[in-house]
């Protein structure tokens, strides 16, 4: 009976589907060029001033304090008005080039009708960090800089500290049965996969393991939102506005994308904390998830991700006050 009542749901969440999807094509990406002559760098070398290098696949370098990027100036020359991004491999375009982040398109997009306002967006980023650690870097060396927002850009797997627990991980013979369901006609599998979940995800799957730590591991979840508050709190004694982009986990981008309650979950703190809340997963939604992978064998956003990401903060960011876009020293006009 409960066989027969869960395969009919799944059949009619098919055909629901299918009469509603509209699936974007890949896009034609450029293939992700290694330039000559160059170190391969590893990630540990990411934090190391003035270096570059190849990571991967793309030409790397940072400034003079450790981030991706060019210099910017200290003290803040007048009439700048500049943004801080703090975040992980998403935010720091882990395979994607330089000019194609998500921070340096909003760079240029704000510039491109500023009138006497500079705007500046700095990228703090770094793969394989958490939101503490962020933090860390942001009172360390990113104030100096003198910001007149701040930006943290939110990835499901955020929640990762020093309470999160780990779970089983399957083999690779697993995860290529599991490759070969989801290509099964019709794609049934994969629905029957998703519609399961969203309510009862198998154990020792990953989405499992996030499931566990945000909304069963309560050591992990008030370490997590602990970062949310101390955003909070940097973000007032700086007189500035506190933002969060919630990155769309590039999984699943249909009425099904088991990953919408992390993201309900974080939205909901960040905003109990004073912090304005920008998501995305509008905008994935329908996508081609492999459209918008970097390459198959790197799941972080490509420059069409990065564009999605860029177009829908700059739309959040738009819409907060105007105190928002009122600079330490002097106010400046709003972008239009």
């Amino acid at each position: 009976m409960v066989i027969g009542i869960i395969a009919g749901a799944t059949l009619a969440t098919e055909l629901f589907l299918r009469a509603t999807e509209q699936p974007t094509q890949p896009s034609l990406r450029a293939s992700l060029p290694k330039p000559a002559g160059l170190r391969r760098l590893k990630i540990w070398d990411l934090d190391t001033p003035y270096i570059e290098g190849r990571y991967k696949r793309v030409y790397m370098r940072t400034n003079r304090d450790g981030y991706r990027g060019r210099d910017y100036d200290r003290p803040k020359p007048a009439g700048v008005f500049r943004i801080l991004v703090l975040g992980d491999s998403f935010t720091m375009g882990q395979g994607v080039p330089e000019e194609q982040i998500y921070t340096n398109l909003l760079e240029r997009s704000l510039n491109s009708n500023a009138g006497e306002t500079r705007y500046e967006v700095i990228n703090l980023a770094r793969s394989g960090v958490n939101l503490d650690w962020s933090l860390k870097r942001l009172k360390k060396t990113g104030l100096s800089y003198e910001p007149d927002l701040i930006v943290y850009g939110f990835t499901a797997n955020d929640i990762n500290g020093p309470y999160y627990r780990k779970f089983y991980r399957p083999s690779r013979a697993e995860r290529r049965a599991e490759r070969r369901r989801r290509r099964a006609p019709l794609r049934l599998v994969e629905r029957f996969r998703s519609l399961r979940d969203l309510f009862y995800p198998e154990y020792g799957s990953y989405l499992y393991e996030l499931n566990y730590n945000y909304f069963e591991n309560e050591w992990a979840w008030n370490f997590f939102t602990s970062g949310l508050e101390e955003l909070a709190r940097i973000s007032a004694e700086q007189q500035v506005c506190g933002h969060v982009l919630l990155h769309t986990w590039i999984k699943d981008l249909h009425a099904l994308h088991p990953f919408q309650r992390f993201y309900d979950a974080v939205e909901k703190a960040a905003r109990e904390r004073g912090l304005g809340v920008t998501p995305t997963l509008d905008r994935h939604l329908w996508s081609l998830a492999a459209g918008l992978y970097v390459a198959p064998d790197e799941k972080h956003p490509n420059a069409d991700g990065h564009a999605i990401l860029a177009s829908a903060l700059e739309d959040g960011l738009r819409s907060l006050p105007d105190r928002c876009w009122s600079q330490r020293a002097n106010a400046v006009s709003r972008p239009h």
